[in-house]
């Protein structure tokens, strides 16, 4: 036994004398594989596992729950999409709200929105698009009329910078719907070239919005204008046909 230096010497000494007498008694693939089950690979709900959330974004985007026969029940956006996830699915100080949700999930689905107003138009449209059980769908209301006309000549890019590391992200936004983001203006211009290219095609789905999603288009209006009249955050917007001239 070493000197005792420290207080948690002895310990440490005893976990390390089980560790080297494991290795006789158990195989070493068998160790492996329980020890990668364990700490890598273990179910957190339905398919998701603790090595898929490690794919997830680190920053700003928007995710969906699904749960039995696919349903929708839950839309969310955050600026830290992984440590959200882990939060709702993990976190110690869940509310019993929160722990009926995780027991329902069989898998996610997330996207990266390149900041947090994009967060809110990709959120907006999302829940517009997918009826999410646990979400509240906003209601049409006097402030939101149908139909209202978009009130530029084209499509408009916010730019919006994050303070941190003052990286720009682009979002591209078309008749009040949300088109997704670029690293620059040029790049923002192009994606909605691209994008305006796709939409001429017959059923090709929208980028921003979740895999099988039906638009119902009122709800998403409504949603997307609601997202850019209440965002606090620091943007500034460009036409993109000013910009593309």
């Amino acid at each position: 036994m070493p000197s005792d230096r420290h207080r948690a010497l002895a310990d440490a000494d005893l976990i390390w004398q089980f560790w080297q007498r494991l290795h006789g008694l158990v195989p070493l693939d068998v160790l492996r594989a329980q020890i990668e089950r364990t700490t890598r690979r273990y179910r957190l709900a339905g398919d998701i596992t603790e090595e898929l959330l490690e794919t997830v974004p680190a920053g700003c985007g928007v995710y969906a729950f699904y749960g039995d026969d696919d349903l929708p029940l839950y839309v969310g956006r955050s600026v830290r999409v992984r440590q959200r996830l882990r939060a709702h699915l993990t976190g110690e100080r869940r509310s019993s709200k929160d722990i009926r949700l995780a027991q329902q999930v069989r898998r996610v689905e997330w996207c990266a929105t390149g900041g947090e107003l994009g967060a809110m138009l990709a959120e907006a449209q999302w829940i517009a698009a997918l009826r999410p059980w646990h979400n509240r769908v906003p209601r049409v209301t006097k402030r939101d009329p149908v139909g209202a006309p978009w009130p530029f000549q084209g499509p408009v890019v916010f730019e919006e910078r994050e303070e941190a590391s003052q990286a720009c992200a682009f979002h591209v936004v078309d008749e009040w719907r949300y088109l997704g983001h670029a690293p620059s203006l040029a790049q923002a211009v192009e994606l909605h070239a691209a994008r305006d290219e796709r939409f001429r095609a017959v059923d090709v789905p929208d980028l921003a919005k979740p895999p099988g999603a039906r638009l119902e288009d009122d709800a998403a209006e409504c949603c997307g204008r609601r997202a850019c009249r209440e965002s606090r955050l620091n943007v500034s917007a460009h036409c993109v046909s000013a910009a593309a001239n």
